[in-house]
């Protein structure tokens, strides 16, 4: 008897898995070109010293995405995949700059004025007070480790709002 394998894409954004058989070699590839075929999207930046895969479900690629300006509450990543072990932060953003590629680079400080991180951050998402408090909340429990990405942490967040009103 044997089992079929099953290959699990992840949205970025949202969290939300598809899984699919897996069978033969370039797994991966075949697995992504099937999705594709049913409105998930994948995008593969090659910037930089290494290259950053992105995948994403229909839902959220068809999501309206609106840049947050000056004093929007955000949260904000030092990379676009929100990974928990790369710096993270809610808070205010106070400028916002294009580096030398035209990346958008959002600098976001506490509600005292003091920068979170110097060289800014690649990916902010406005959130609501509440959201903010909720993510504040489990920073303990994210911590500096291995997990989901902080965006699915929001997504979760934003389910668990919209359940309740």
């Amino acid at each position: 008897m044997s089992a079929e394998i099953q290959v699990t894409i992840t949205c970025n954004d949202c969290g939300t898995s598809r899984s699919e058989p897996a069978a033969g070699i370039d797994v991966l590839k075949r697995v992504r070109q099937r999705l594709a075929t049913q409105g998930w999207w994948n995008e593969t930046t090659t910037r930089g010293p290494g290259s950053l895969r992105k995948d994403l479900c229909p839902g959220c690629r068809n999501k309206p995405k609106t840049a947050p300006g000056v004093g929007d509450y955000v949260l904000a990543t030092k990379y676009a995949d929100g990974d928990p072990c790369d710096h993270f932060c809610v808070g205010f953003v106070q400028s916002v700059t294009e580096d030398r590629n035209n990346d958008r680079r959002y600098n976001v400080v506490d509600d005292k004025g003091m920068s979170f991180r110097a060289n800014g951050f690649r990916r902010a998402e406005k959130i609501t007070k509440e959201e903010g408090h909720r993510l504040v909340d489990l920073f303990a429990e994210i911590g500096d480790r291995p997990g989901p990405s902080l965006w699915t942490h929001l997504h979760q967040i934003r389910q668990a709002i919209a359940k309740v009103q």
